[in-house]
């Protein structure tokens, strides 16, 4: 499995606990040397925090574990420990979801590159869809509906990409308003744009994997001469085995990675029978 991480990243899990923050906090820093800042919802800070969450219906306490900026192999190691004793103590349910903030900023090239990850997201939305529960799926979630849900042709869609700056996009169109999947909001403040479409999980390989994949996606769409999508073609039109293949095919996973996926999808859609 490809492992490079080469851009900065965070990642926030919601999950739910019979035992309080600063209970569960105290856990953390037992087994992994960890200070865990018991923070409210609104707080910023760069720092290891469990907030509060209110939208999870979870056991008694309903939390949201979020990092500091993490920079590579051995911080997501960090997170891991540190998210052990999360599922040691947590569990999760269609309430919950795991969100992945990936570093997209490029001071040379910031606007091309913005609208590079844009139509990969465009393209690809629905065969990443596959990769998710049933009930994050499509718009089965309001905390992360598809951008493009019911697209009728991506070549129109990607030519308003083209003709518009990226503030004008953020700002007024429907495709990134920020309580979808791909998130672009942050991109002014903290220059980052933010996968919400995973669903709850403590598992470690999981989320680690989904991080490789979202590092994977960004170094693809950005480092590519851009995406290319021919008239009359919808996001439902390129399947998940096409993304993972060009993917693979131009070293950003490797065959196991891509193997872990087609099975994941296998097992994924079974359970929607």
């Amino acid at each position: 499995m490809n492992k490079l991480i080469n851009r900065n990243f965070g990642i926030e899990v919601e999950f739910g606990s019979t035992i309080s923050r600063h209970a569960m906090a105290d856990k953390i820093k037992l087994a992994t040397g960890i200070d865990m800042q018991v923070a409210d919802y609104y707080n910023k800070d760069n720092t290891w925090r469990l907030k509060h969450d209110g939208s999870i219906s979870c056991g008694r306490y309903g939390m949201e574990l979020v990092t500091p900026i993490l920079r590579n192999d051995l911080d997501l190691q960090k997170f891991l420990a540190v998210l052990e004793v999360c599922e040691k103590n947590g569990k999760v349910n269609r309430s919950c979801g795991v969100h992945v903030h990936v570093e997209i900023k490029n001071q040379d090239t910031m606007e091309k590159n913005v609208k590079k990850v844009m139509k990969f997201f465009g393209k690809y939305e629905n065969a990443l869809n596959g990769l998710i529960s049933k009930s994050r799926r499509g718009n089965n979630n309001g905390y992360c509906r598809d951008n493009f849900y019911n697209e009728v042709d991506l070549y129109e869609v990607f030519g308003v990409i083209n003709k518009k700056s990226v503030k004008s996009l953020i700002k007024t169109n429907d495709w990134f308003n920020g309580r979808d999947k791909w998130n672009f909001k942050n991109y002014w403040s903290q220059g980052t744009v933010e996968f919400r479409a995973h669903q709850g999980t403590l598992n470690g390989e999981k989320i680690a994997n989904w991080v490789f994949l979202t590092q994977a996606i960004i170094n693809y769409a950005i480092n590519s001469r851009g995406t290319i999508v021919k008239q009359g073609t919808t996001t439902k039109t390129y399947t998940t085995k096409d993304m993972l293949n060009e993917l693979n095919k131009k070293d950003f996973i490797d065959t196991k990675m891509k193997s872990y996926y087609l099975t994941r999808k296998e097992e994924l859609d079974a359970l929607q029978r």
